[in-house]
């Protein structure tokens, strides 16, 4: 059975925003072909909506009407405040990014 996916504008945005900045992300190596291989999935079924089981709750299209830019690094003063609030959650030395099921650890 083909299934076509039908494109919203949210969705067509997230596509442009992801082309135009794709050179630009940092990473190398596995990154690269981790973030490559999840676009590729992205852009096999879209954003998650209400037809798919696990997001019948979190309809991801109806929730998402804007893509806004992509953040931009943090600065040395936005660090320092990130560092401040780890303190203060008694947190020390640990560094953690976690993405869906994988974890990648700094």
């Amino acid at each position: 059975m083909n299934v076509v996916v039908a494109k919203t504008e949210t969705d067509r945005a997230l596509s442009d925003s992801f082309a135009v900045v794709r050179d630009r992300l940092p990473g190398a190596g596995k990154v690269v072909d981790l973030r490559r291989q999840a676009f590729e999935a992205y852009e096999r079924a879209g954003l998650p909506h209400r037809r798919i089981e696990d997001w019948k709750y979190t309809d991801l299209r109806a929730l998402m009407r804007e893509v806004l830019p992509l953040a931009p690094a943090p600065d040395a003063a936005a660090l320092s405040r990130a560092e401040v609030a780890l303190k203060l959650h008694g947190i020390e030395s640990v560094r953690r990014l976690v993405l869906g099921r994988r974890r990648v650890r700094a």
